[in-house]
């Protein structure tokens, strides 16, 4: 693909999809773009207390609950879509779950072409490639402070914010932005989208398009389910209750075993806010600099 052609769409999406991944895939046909479809990894059934491909100690010091396995399930996918975009050498790519579907296709398809080679908010000094840019159809995501960065389109402009919105399901990725997050994807202890949100520890700008030519349906359910926003802690992919791994405990006496964990997540709420405060008014300072 060359670095002008528009991006190419990779879905992931499981094989019993077969509603979702139609109903995407002949939009994508009516507008006449490109896709490729990415198997994705099943979690459900994943045992996620002894998955090598989970860092549960951390996870559990920050959450005191492990990860679900089918959000260990989508993060994987992901991670495949990623490995594409680097093993195929694409400039870059438009990844969508297969529950996404495309309410302006017409502004779709002028967003398609110019996100490889945005303009600045000027109209007319180039802005660098980014690595990352999400397409969420959520207005909770404008709660948050953010900067207009690039007037990508007539009715489309690109934003930094601040907050560290909650979805995976559509955005655009360019190979220097997939090289950055995959290896963070090899032992994670985040959900993939929340993970995306980070970009101080990344290095990947967090992005998006204001507002969103496309938006996420759960037709009759989510995969992931619901299970993830409860703050107890169940039987299914989390620590029964009253265990503690043995290679988590902690070796003091019982009120340090108690009080070890809420202070862990304590520190990290408390250096994730600052942090992204950080990061948010560290690069618009530095953009600021740039000019």
């Amino acid at each position: 693909m060359s670095e002008t052609a528009p991006p190419l769409i990779l879905i992931i999406s499981l094989a019993e999809s077969c509603e979702r991944r139609d109903y995407l895939t002949s939009q994508l046909h009516d507008l006449g773009i490109a896709y490729h479809i990415i198997d994705a990894v099943d979690g459900r059934a994943f045992d996620v207390t002894n998955h090598p491909n989970y860092d549960r100690r951390k996870r559990l010091n920050y959450f005191g609950k492990d990860l679900l396995g089918a959000e260990l399930g989508c993060l994987l996918s992901h991670k495949k879509a990623m490995e594409y975009i680097v093993d195929h050498h694409l400039p870059a790519a438009m990844i969508f779950e297969d529950d996404t579907v495309i309410e302006n296709g017409p502004e779709f398809l002028k967003l398609l072409a110019v996100l490889p080679n945005p303009v600045s908010d000027e109209g007319s000094k180039p802005f660098p490639r980014p690595d990352l840019v999400r397409l969420i159809g959520k207005k909770k995501i404008y709660q948050s402070p953010y900067k207009i960065l690039s007037q990508l389109t007539p009715h489309t402009q690109l934003a930094r914010t601040q907050g560290i919105p909650g979805s995976a399901n559509a955005y655009f990725l360019s190979n220097r932005g997939a090289q950055k997050l995959l290896p963070f994807l090899s032992k994670p202890y985040l959900p993939v989208d929340i993970l995306m949100g980070h970009s101080w520890l990344t290095d990947v700008d967090n992005l998006i398009t204001i507002p969103s030519p496309v938006h996420d349906r759960y037709w009759n359910h989510s995969y992931i389910g619901n299970d993830r926003f409860s703050s107890s802690l169940s039987p299914t992919g989390q620590i029964p209750q009253g265990q503690i791994p043995q290679n988590h405990a902690p070796k003091a006496g019982k009120n340090h075993r108690s009080l070890i964990p809420s202070l862990h997540k304590i520190y990290f709420k408390i250096t994730t806010a600052i942090f992204k405060r950080l990061n948010f008014h560290g690069r618009n300072w530095r953009d600021r600099r740039i000019e």
